[in-house]
């Protein structure tokens, strides 16, 4: 203000502003500062606790509310907002326990919690999100399999199937009945 004041005082005109940085019609909007803020409070929350719960091999207990943050930031502001949360979960995740527990929350909580906020933002009824969040799991269960086994090249799939035919094996065994399909005709061919 008071360059404008000593400009007009010396007769001369103030500088033009300068030209609007040119804005891409095709970018996304962008979140409010408060949802980006909750958004990595919520991410830093999940993050922390997942990587502590499976650094103390506790995940089977609290597994069931990593998806919650995703769907929380979904439920109060908007999609964008879950998926946002959900991509620096995963980065958090990347940096402090590695890529392959940062992928296997992706594809076991992330994803799940993804579409649960997804489809509740678009007013689905329960019948509709369950069995959806549900074939999400599904494939996210297949997916973190088929990584592992990338990873470890091993088919752990079929060492899952021969571990799971033992245990129905030695369970028949147990109760009295009588051996059934040998492994090779059941699945692991």
């Amino acid at each position: 203000m008071v360059g404008a004041a000593a400009a007009a005082a010396a007769g001369s005109a103030p500088p033009p502003p300068p030209p609007p940085l040119p804005v891409d019609p095709n970018a996304p909007p962008e979140l409010p500062v408060i949802v980006i803020v909750e958004c990595a409070m919520l991410a830093a929350l999940t993050g922390l606790t997942f990587h502590l719960s499976t650094l103390f091999r506790v995940d089977a207990y609290f597994g069931a509310f990593f998806a919650v943050p995703v769907v929380l930031a979904a439920a109060r502001h908007s999609t964008a907002a879950a998926r946002r949360t959900c991509v620096t979960t995963c980065l958090l995740l990347f940096i402090l326990s590695g890529p392959l527990r940062s992928l296997n929350y992706l594809f076991l909580h992330g994803m799940m919690g993804l579409t649960l906020g997804a489809l509740w933002n678009k007013g689905c009824t329960w019948w509709i999100t369950i069995p959806a969040a549900a074939a999400v799991r599904c494939a996210g269960i297949f997916a973190s399999l088929a990584v592992s086994s990338a990873i470890l090249r091993e088919n752990v799939m079929a060492l899952l199937v021969t571990q799971m035919y033992g245990l129905l094996d030695q369970i028949a065994a147990n109760i009295g009945g009588v051996n059934g399909n040998r492994c090779h005709l059941t699945a692991c061919s």
